[in-house]
């Protein structure tokens, strides 16, 4: 990436997980996953109901972001 905002930032766990990327494609790919997964869990947080359809593709989430 040749160009970052001075005031982004991610979370320590996107940081370790984005550590993998071979190019700029694969890490907006991987950005995006993680977004996801950490939208889910603060969204679950605040809405119990939430829980009960994130087990239905939390499985699927994981294997993506562990996989990919």
């Amino acid at each position: 990436m040749s160009k970052i905002r001075k005031n982004f930032s991610i979370s320590d766990q996107s940081a370790k997980y984005l550590k993998s990327v071979d190019n700029e494609s694969d890490f907006v790919d991987k950005l995006i996953k993680q977004a996801m997964f950490e939208n889910a869990a603060s969204s679950m947080a605040k809405d119990p109901d939430y829980l009960k359809e994130f087990k239905d593709w939390d499985s699927l989430l994981k294997d993506g972001l562990e996989n990919d």
